[in-house]
């Protein structure tokens, strides 16, 4: 314990401390996110990084893209602007909200809800919830400014900070969420991957977990050269629809229904249930073709369709799962092509085919898989329609 500091506390004992604070003290309580981000982080801050870097890489964004380019370029801009050469400092007071590992002690007698003394641990760091773009840039000039008056400004900017100590991860990451989330700018499939109260999302990352399939949690869609399958949105969906059937389509990002024809769901079963289903349609079809664009199997459609095609794993039909994996194996070709046109998307006058989006398409698309009724049940499988299939 190297020193105090005078804290507010609010919400109990695991509401955050709240104190007003300097650059100084952020930097005191933090890792450096230079280290947290870095390949091999330097001896000192080694053990530092190893004890909270999973929980940081389970809440925050890579410091990468316009994340990256906002810490590096238009926040120190702005920085300098707001810095004066007297050392006062012009903007507004920037809040941080950051998470600690273990506890703060207190001294004194311990009263909620009030304004105390706690130690600061110099082995306790942790990192931002909130705020982490401003630390970074703020770090980063810091390490650059040769002028040790200008870094003492810059240590010396007033801030306020919000502690959570020692609370569990996964709160700390769901109060990442709720505080990035509720504002604007965050798009869906990194709002939705930070999600840790939706039991859909859960189980989610733990069947794709299982099948050692890696999500895309920040971008609308999977990057070129990514090692990436799928965005979470999609999976998500995925395994809903072995749950809900095809009518998962319908909920895309959104809340879904935790009920199914009037019963509560089992995540637990949905659990296994989908990590066997997908586990076999993964291995029947190859994980690499889920992100080949001459397949059809990276639309959103397709995706969903291939969830709800294994619903008789939740539901526990036996007939129904043997159906299910015949009608996988019955496709011979996933290959964008005509077969799929205005079932999957459609060809444009230019002759590009275009995929639809999983509410436009999804039904239709299961149709195919799974309505020997449908005309596209016909088609994707390249048979001709007999007149009447069932006399």
């Amino acid at each position: 314990m190297i020193y105090t500091k005078i804290a507010a506390m609010a919400a109990g004992e695991n509401g955050p401390k709240t104190t007003t604070a300097t650059v100084r003290d952020l930097q005191s309580l933090t890792v450096p996110v230079g280290e947290l981000i870095a390949k091999k982080p330097s001896p000192y801050y080694r053990h530092a990084v190893e004890e909270i870097s999973a929980v940081r890489d389970l809440v925050q964004r890579d410091m990468s893209g316009a994340k990256g380019t906002n810490a590096k370029t238009k926040l120190p801009e702005y920085i300098t602007r707001r810095l004066d050469d007297d050392g006062t400092w012009t903007g507004p007071v920037w809040n941080f909200t950051i998470w600690l590992p273990k506890r703060l002690e207190h001294e004194g007698e311990y009263r909620r809800n009030s304004v105390q003394e706690f130690g600061i641990d110099p082995t306790n760091r942790g990192f931002c919830l909130d705020g982490e773009s401003r630390g970074f840039s703020l770090e980063l000039m810091i390490e650059k400014e040769d002028d040790p008056k200008r870094r003492e400004m810059l240590l010396n900017i007033p801030i306020f900070i919000n502690i959570y100590d020692g609370i569990d991860p996964l709160v700390a990451a769901q109060h990442f969420r709720d505080i990035n989330g509720l504002g604007v700018g965050i798009n869906a499939s990194l709002l939705l991957g930070h999600d840790y109260a939706d039991p859909w999302m859960m189980v989610t990352r733990k069947v794709f977990a299982d099948l050692g399939i890696r999500l895309e949690e920040e971008s609308r869609q999977v990057k070129v050269n990514s090692n990436k399958v799928m965005t979470v949105v999609a999976a998500r969906g995925m395994v809903a629809g072995v749950a809900r059937g095809i009518s998962a389509v319908t909920y895309g990002g959104g809340s879904i229904p935790e009920e199914v024809d009037g019963k509560k769901v089992d995540f637990d079963q949905l659990h296994k249930a989908a990590a066997t289903w997908l586990t076999h349609v993964f291995r029947t079809l190859g994980v690499d073709n889920f992100t080949d664009k001459g397949k059809v199997l990276r639309a959103a459609p397709v995706i969903a369709a291939l969830g709800a095609l294994g619903r008789p794993f939740y539901d526990g039909n036996l007939d129904d799962q043997l159906a299910a994996k015949s009608a996988l194996a019955a496709i011979p070709d996933w290959s964008v092509s005509e077969r799929w046109n205005g079932i999957a998307g459609k060809y444009s006058a230019a002759g590009s085919f275009s995929v639809a989006s999983g509410k436009e398409a999804g039904h239709s698309t299961f149709r195919a898989l799974r309505d020997d009724k449908d005309p596209g049940y016909y088609r994707v499988r390249g048979m001709n329609q007999p007149l009447n299939p069932h006399v």
